[in-house]
């Protein structure tokens, strides 16, 4: 059955429900369940992001306040552990996101993001808090966003550029073919700047994020 999309949607979403944890609840002991928010690959390793948020309402307002989020990183697949590397920063943030059946590629948003820095050779289920101001949800902001930036392996194991004396070989920025090597032309990271590409679709155009490999994560904001 061919999938049916509305004009404007994303063809692919989560959905994460900020209104799940209350303060008292959020610091309680007692454990309580990590929202699936990012799934990618680097380095060989299949991992994905999971995260819990403190919102309470606002009494004058009536609106939703997040003041608090904490994330987990899992490895599922592969032979090398990704990490957190440094402060996990979050806020509200004007992002172009992509449109799928449209002319135009990207759509801006305000959005609730996190920018998260992935590291290998870094331990995992290790529960880091966010760097993040009180945060008021209203309508205008649909999507959490979750933004990975992909960190380079500690120079305690290889050099830059490459050299034969390194132990590990840093296949996400480079290519090898023996002793020569070149840049890949797309380095997993949000902070380059990278080329839009036609991709061809059931024989529709589209563009890529741009943003480049590391994709952002996308889910829609419900509070129950």
């Amino acid at each position: 059955m061919e999938l049916q999309l509305d004009s404007g949607n994303f063809e692919l979403s989560g959905t994460v429900n900020l209104g799940e944890l209350n303060a008292k609840s959020y610091k309680t002991e007692s454990p309580h369940r990590f929202q699936f928010l990012y799934a990618g690959q680097l380095y060989g390793t299949f991992f994905g992001i999971f995260g819990q948020f403190n919102s309470d309402i606002n009494q004058k307002s009536k609106q939703h306040v997040v003041s608090a989020a904490r994330f987990i990183l899992v490895n599922y697949r592969g032979d090398i552990n990704l990490g957190f590397h440094g402060d996990i920063n979050g806020g509200i943030k004007k992002i172009d996101l992509p449109i799928m059946h449209q002319q135009q590629s990207t759509k801006e948003y305000n959005c609730f993001d996190f920018s998260i820095n992935v590291r290998p050779f870094m331990p995992s289920f290790k529960t880091t808090e966010a760097l993040m101001d009180d945060c008021t949800i209203d309508s205008k902001i649909e999507f959490l966003t979750i933004t990975v930036n992909a960190q380079p392996i500690d120079s305690e194991y290889v050099s830059d550029p490459p050299s034969t004396k390194d132990i590990v070989f840093d296949g996400e920025r480079y290519e090898r073919s023996g002793i020569y090597y070149k840049h890949r032309e797309t380095i997993r990271s949000t902070t380059q700047n990278h080329e839009l590409h036609k991709m061809d679709i059931d024989g529709e155009k589209y563009l890529n994020a741009p943003w480049g490999i590391c994709p952002r994560g996308i889910s829609r904001i419900i509070f129950e």
